[in-house]
């Protein structure tokens, strides 16, 4: 009975640990870092708007001109994306963005042309070939005359729709599941003038208690919190943000994965979807990390490497005001494949006499 005892308690205090581990990185902006993965769709349109990936990471939808479907091969891997050769024709020529029923039976498109949000029925789950307007339709002229994305909660009980006219994210109920008839304006918005005039991309974490908001201005991701899940009367801004300018000037829609360890941005600019990972490598550290994790400088302070490092598929990123990362000589950086960047204001690199950063 004791051993029994002792084997359960261990069990429970490793999950309570690895839930430490995983809340301190899952959904968590600041530790977000580009994965140097990205796939072109310009072959298909030159005007991304959207996007949505099914729970299972291996389906990929674009809105633009048309709505097209793509294949993940290896679930959440963009580096492994097809195209299916499968597109449709969207009633309103300007629609902006996109969402599914979770089973993938009904895929929903809101449009800027009349502020309507559309439904559609798929016979076939994730099969766009198979999708047909249901002749429902439910309008938002009301509260926005310039609407650019579409999220529902994991029920879809609840809608939530990101106005640009207003800068400002909207909240409705359906009495009925994923029913668009039945919507209803909660008379709940949130406001996100203070980060952002250009709202393009929306998307709440699996929870419920995070919000991010894709914007033009300044080309950033914002990060909200929501006190009583799914309300956005309890949102407040969690002021963190994350570039993705070096990627697209243009931003439009965003993606996580589940788990939120994984995000996703599609770009007008350069019409290509980004990967990103929110990063479990402390920050704010001048100690050189294992082979193949990243060195992460947050601090105004004047990190050194001593000796020859190899960081294999890490990168080093110094994204702190006025970090500095001196090369010490005949301190050889190789990094296979990925980057160093200086991403932040006044941040300096370094590099002493016989030194090399060496780039494979």
């Amino acid at each position: 009975m004791g051993k029994k005892i002792l084997i359960a308690f261990v069990f429970l205090f490793f999950i309570a640990v690895a839930s430490i581990f995983v809340s301190a990185t899952a959904w968590d902006l600041s530790t977000a870092l580009f994965d140097n993965v990205n796939f072109s769709i310009l072959a298909q349109t030159s005007t991304p708007k959207g996007m949505f990936i099914n729970p299972d990471g291996i389906k990929m939808f674009i809105i633009a001109d048309n709505v097209y479907q793509y294949t993940l091969s290896q679930a959440w891997n963009l580096s492994t994306a097809s195209y299916d050769n499968i597109n449709i024709s969207k009633i309103d020529s300007f629609s902006e963005g996109i969402s599914f029923k979770s089973d993938g039976t009904k895929m929903y498109l809101v449009g800027r042309t009349n502020d309507l949000v559309y439904q559609y029925t798929l016979s076939q789950a994730w099969n766009l070939s198979t999708a047909s307007y249901d002749n429902i339709n439910f309008s938002i002229l009301t509260q926005d005359t310039t609407s650019e994305d579409i999220f529902f909660n994991p029920d879809g009980t609840k809608m939530y729709i990101d106005g640009d006219a207003n800068n400002a994210i909207y909240q409705y109920s359906l009495s009925q599941a994923w029913n668009l008839s039945t919507a209803s304006y909660d008379n709940i918005n949130f406001s996100v003038t203070g980060q952002q005039s250009q709202p393009l991309g929306l998307f709440f974490s699996s929870a419920g208690t995070k919000m991010y908001v894709a914007g033009n201005v300044g080309d950033q991701v914002y990060q909200y919190s929501l006190s009583q899940a799914w309300n956005l009367s309890t949102a407040s801004f969690d002021n963190v943000n994350f570039s993705v300018g070096t990627q697209d000037t243009t931003p439009q829609g965003i993606f996580f994965n589940a788990s939120g360890t994984k995000m996703y941005m599609v770009g007008l600019g350069n019409k290509q979807v980004y990967q990103y990972s929110m990063s479990d490598v402390p920050a704010d550290t001048c100690t050189a990390p294992s082979i193949n994790n990243n060195w992460i400088i947050n601090i105004a302070d004047n990190c050194s490497s001593t000796s020859a490092i190899n960081l294999g598929s890490g990168l080093i990123l110094i994204s702190g005001t006025n970090g500095k990362f001196n090369i010490n000589s005949n301190s050889n950086i190789t990094a296979h494949g990925k980057q160093i960047t200086c991403s932040a204001v006044g941040c300096q690199m370094i590099i002493n006499s016989g030194s090399k950063i060496i780039l494979t």
